[in-house]
């Protein structure tokens, strides 16, 4: 279904957050991946909500926690 990976997506926002800090002064790239995190974490509470012992993460999971790796990148660019 998707046609990058997660590592990828990861690559990619750490190279294009690149120098930049959050209002803290820390690192931004933890903020895209404190969301793809909680998104994890989140994903995985509700099957264990629904008791799926077989819980694996599907496609369309993995999509949403690359969104969250990826989604300042257009934002925080000086690019057109």
């Amino acid at each position: 279904m998707a046609s990058i990976t997660f590592e990828a997506a990861v690559e990619l926002a750490e190279r294009s957050h690149t120098g930049q800090v959050d209002q803290a002064r820390r690192p931004y790239i933890g903020h895209p991946l404190g969301v793809a995190e909680a998104i994890r974490q989140e994903t995985e509470r509700c099957a264990v909500r629904i008791d799926d012992p077989g819980w694996t993460l599907r496609p369309e999971e993995a999509l949403t926690r690359i969104a969250a790796v990826l989604h300042d990148i257009l934002e925080d660019q000086q690019r057109s």
